[in-house]
């Protein structure tokens, strides 16, 4: 995997809080940026630095503080990664309920950075909601404590959720308290192609009644084969017949997971299993150990690799099927149908510029991968990241007067979308706008808490949407 250079002077290998503090407090009386490194699994995301200045390598804060099994929670440092905190957990029967796709090097610190969540927060929640306290040294070399070490601890502001997802441009996280989950009795998933997009709406509704831990839609070549073989994990044009589905039609595969009692899971299948049988289609189980691997696939197959871009966007639940239908460039052509509102035009197949997709359709997380140049990636983001508007439709019910259930939204939009970058040799083309957009609404006042926590800006400049 291709790791984007940094100007770094130096790496510095702090461990005690108070080295951490003086430290920063050095660098901020410079001026002088810092960018903080843990398992190095998350520089692909953010913006290019273009700042020369040092590294923080935070991997030596890596203890596990207390882990009181019956509060259900744990606290460790933050340059522990995660399969070293699921050891910890397994020997009590918990988890955190985080689907990291390379659990041996990720660290948590990293994860929370970048608020990775993965499939199962459709029940279970994002990483941030996971946080009951955290330790933190703020651009000026302060240490700030926030919240607690018990989950009903509801002292001061909440700051795990500032710090979840801000790229470590706020502070630096030197330890946090986790709310952690038993481990359920058995898991599952039903898997099941079918023609995308006529039958994924429906699928999706088929099953809303249900309490699946991940609902997803996979297109093109984002996945592999279970273990023995038996399930091919393939979208496209290369995935072969559908049952149910006509010959020119594009081939989604839908994933459904269930977990807990085995007699919970056990009804929840079969009442899965015969509904979409009811449809037409052939769904396929896949029970508990062989599940797990199918779990960490789908969280780490939009990832990108050394000569592709990876593409997250968040939005609407409602919208993750026609967002999809954007970003997908599938090899072959879809037969048109005015009929169905969610058919495949000719243009819209013709602006997609991502060969895999991978769609949380419970909570309207997106991720793809385009092998596409970035001259051409990043004008056709530009195009189509505009803001999310809404048009009123009149309603003779209510003479002409418009409630908020009554508006529309755009096709698409990509406000707010994020990118992974996985191509270093070309990391200098992509600037703040290029990931993030154009500034929000809310940036004035994510630019005074930058100020607040940051005052000189030496926290890892340039990476957010902070310059």
């Amino acid at each position: 995997m291709a790791i984007p250079v940094f100007p770094l002077r130096s790496v510095y290998h702090p461990a005690p809080v108070g080295e951490l503090s003086e430290m920063v407090r050095d660098h901020a009386a410079r001026g002088e940026p810092l960018y903080l490194q843990g398992g190095q699994q998350s520089l692909r995301y953010g913006a290019t630095a273009t700042r020369e200045g040092c590294g923080v390598d935070l991997t030596g804060f890596n203890r596990c503080i207390d882990h009181p099994a019956e509060d259900l929670t744990i606290t460790v440092e933050t340059g522990m990664t995660f399969r070293e905190v699921s050891a910890i957990l397994a020997e009590k029967n918990q988890r955190l309920i985080w689907d990291v796709p390379d659990a041996g090097a990720a660290t948590i610190g990293g994860i929370l950075a970048t608020a990775w969540s993965g499939p199962r927060r459709y029940r279970w929640g994002t990483v941030r909601d996971s946080v009951v306290g955290m330790k933190l040294v703020d651009g000026d070399g302060r240490l700030i404590r926030s919240g607690g070490r018990v989950v009903k601890n509801a002292a001061g502001y909440d700051m795990g959720r500032l710090f979840c997802g801000s790229m470590g441009t706020f502070g630096i996280l030197t330890e946090v308290t986790l709310a952690v989950r038993p481990f359920p009795e058995t898991h599952a998933w039903v898997l099941c192609r079918h023609p995308f997009p006529q039958r994924t709406e429906e699928l999706f509704h088929t099953l809303d009644d249900l309490i699946p831990s991940a609902i997803l839609l996979a297109l093109g070549d984002v996945a592999d084969t279970t273990d023995g073989g038996q399930t091919e994990f393939l979208g496209g044009s290369a995935g072969g017949s559908i049952s149910g589905g006509s010959t020119n039609s594009l081939n989604g595969l839908f994933a459904v997971e269930f977990e807990g009692e085995a007699s919970e899971v056990g009804w929840m299948l079969d009442e899965t299993l015969n509904r979409l049988t009811r449809l037409g289609l052939s769904p396929q189980e896949v029970l508990d150990e062989d599940s797990e691997p199918i779990l960490h696939r789908f969280a780490s197959a939009c990832m990108g690799d050394g000569c592709c871009t990876g593409i997250a966007a968040s939005g609407f639940p409602s919208d993750a099927i026609r967002r999809a239908m954007e970003f997908y460039a599938p090899s072959v052509q879809s037969a048109e149908s005015e009929e169905d509102a969610y058919a495949i035009q000719n243009d819209v197949v013709k602006r997609g510029i991502c060969r895999s997709v991978l769609a949380d359709l419970g909570t309207g997380e997106l991720r793809a991968i385009s092998s596409r140049p970035q001259s051409k990636v990043i004008p056709w983001l530009r195009e189509h990241r505009h803001p999310v508007s809404y048009e009123p439709r009149s309603n003779p019910a209510t003479s002409g007067m418009t409630r908020p259930s009554e508006f529309t939204r755009p096709m698409m939009s990509l406000a707010g979308c994020r990118l992974v970058v996985a191509d270093a040799s070309q990391m200098d083309t992509w600037d703040i706008p290029a990931i993030w957009g154009e500034p929000s609404p809310n940036y004035t006042l994510y630019a005074t808490m930058k100020r607040e926590f940051d005052p000189a800006g030496i926290l890892n400049p340039g990476r957010y949407i902070f310059s």
